[in-house]
C-alpha cells in the first residue's frame, strides 16, 4: 500500500490516537476475580455474586457529589434485595444500572472524568 493509498487511513488514525482517548476514571470497582466464577454444577450464582457487588461498591470512596453517592447507595441496596426467586435478565438489568452509573461523566466531556471503571475481565 503506497501514501496515496493510505490517505484515507491517516485522518482515521490520526483520530484514534490523539482526540479519542480513555475516560479518566475517577475510581475502580474490580469484579473480574468473581464475575466469571462459576458452582461446582458450571452455573453462576447470582445472589452471591450481587450481594458481593453490593459489598465492593460500598467500599468505594464516597465522591462527595449528592446525585453519585445517592445513585451508589441504591445501587447497593438493589444488589444487597438481589434473591434466587430473580434470574439472569433481573441481573442484566442491574448490571446495565450499575455501568450507567459507572458512565456517568464529572465533568460534562465525552472523554473526560466518569464516575467508575467497572473491571470484569
Amino acid at each position: 500500500m503506497g501514501k496515496k493509498d493510505r490517505a484515507p487511513y491517516a485522518l482515521e488514525e490520526f483520530i484514534f490516537k490523539k482526540v479519542i482517548k480513555m475516560a479518566n476514571w475517577q475510581r475502580k470497582l474490580s469484579l473480574k476475580d468473581i464475575y466469571h466464577k462459576q458452582n461446582e454444577d458450571g452455573f453462576v450464582n447470582f445472589t452471591e455474586l450481587a450481594h458481593e457487588i453490593a459489598s465492593r461498591l460500598g467500599k468505594l470512596e464516597k465522591f462527595n457529589i449528592n446525585d453519585i453517592d445517592e445513585e451508589k447507595e441504591r445501587l447497593i441496596q438493589y444488589f444487597n434485595d438481589f434473591s434466587d426467586l430473580q434470574d439472569c435478565e433481573d441481573f442484566d438489568f442491574l448490571m446495565s444500572d450499575l455501568y450507567d452509573w459507572a458512565d456517568t461523566s464529572l465533568n460534562g466531556i465525552f472523554a473526560g472524568k466518569k464516575v467508575c471503571w467497572v473491571e470484569t475481565f
